[in-house]
């Protein structure tokens, strides 16, 4: 199964507005739901070492803000187009204790949630990016992290929640 360890946000109002905009444009396929992947662990067999894992998570409750948007590769040819996640650092040393714990982590963590995939690069997509550049959607208490599995289908991924670590 096809699993990941995630911090979850609401989907309130000011990210719909601009899931919606996104919506509207050619090429553009918007998220569901908002997380901040922390660890990827891809198609997985066994789910006890990442329960293992999140176990040995020793962190308190934190706030983290989501703003701005941004895109990777490069705004020129956005694949994918995101919403930062601005906190203590705390949602980075999680990402690197379980890479470390894990050992499957090749490329460094850059905290986002991801707002949509773009098929093809797109004007409107720069410009988007650019009026949203420092747009604050909210601050958020993070108080859990979660082991997700996603099963990827025509409509777009579906997710379920296998494991849950509460924070202190």
């Amino acid at each position: 199964m096809r699993c990941f360890i995630s911090i979850d946000f609401p989907l309130e109002e000011k990210a719909k507005k601009l899931i919606e905009e996104l919506s509207r444009m050619k090429g553009v396929k918007c998220v569901a739901t908002l997380h901040l992947t922390l660890n990827f662990l891809g198609e997985i067999e066994d789910i006890e070492p990442a329960k293992e894992a999140m176990d040995a998570l020793e962190y308190r409750r934190f706030n983290a803000e989501l703003r701005g948007t941004g895109a990777f590769p490069n705004e020129e040819n956005a694949r994918v187009i995101w919403l930062g996640v601005k906190d203590d650092g705390t949602s980075a040393s999680i990402a690197e204790k379980l890479c470390s714990d894990l050992k499957n982590c090749d490329k460094p963590f850059m905290p986002h949630v991801t707002l949509a995939r773009v098929k093809h690069g797109n004007n409107d997509c720069r410009e988007f990016i650019k009026e949203h550049r420092d747009e604050t959607i909210g601050v958020y208490e993070v108080n859990s992290i979660f082991l997700k599995k996603s099963t990827l289908t025509p409509g777009g991924p579906i997710y379920e929640n296998l494991y849950e670590v509460k924070l202190h």
